[in-house]
């Protein structure tokens, strides 16, 4: 009996701390043109542009859409936030939906970059319901760099 008891106790424990393997997230992320990447930088000349675009798809239920997503600027660009324009940065998405935020990063003639001449951003979304409700949903944020 005790080792029934074991079995199930081991089973329990798998399936608990496995489950985040197997959750979708709320919202999917991601960039087409730094996916290519990897954690390999995105070239880019200091003084030159680039334009990147986000899509964003929306995996949450019906219930409360549609959603507003806008993108953090503050806490996206922490290095300087002056350099980037988002051309359409507040968005409503339904379920099931993907929207595009158009990124134009133009890094200064004397950028801030970190001593590997990197420009790294990780981006944060601010996300509303339909009732005005500002919610904290999982989100696979994309992340990519510059140099």
């Amino acid at each position: 009996m005790r080792k029934l008891f074991n079995a199930i106790g081991i089973i329990i424990f798998m399936l608990v701390t496995c489950s985040n393997l197997f959750a979708q997230n709320d919202f999917d992320g991601y960039s087409p043109t730094t996916k290519p990447f990897k954690d390999l930088c995105y070239p880019i000349k200091a003084g030159s542009s680039v334009k990147v675009p986000i899509k964003v798809t929306c995996n949450i239920t019906k219930k409360f859409q549609p959603y507003t997503v806008s993108i953090d600027i503050n806490s996206s660009f922490y290095s300087d936030a002056s350099w980037v324009t988002i051309d359409n940065n507040s968005q409503n998405v339904d379920s099931s939906k993907t929207i595009t935020f158009n990124l134009t990063i133009k890094p200064t003639a004397t950028p801030y970059i970190t001593p590997d001449g990197q420009y790294p951003f990780e981006l944060s979304f601010i996300v509303y319901n339909k009732d005005n409700a500002r919610i904290y949903p999982t989100f696979t944020k994309p992340a990519f760099k510059f140099c």
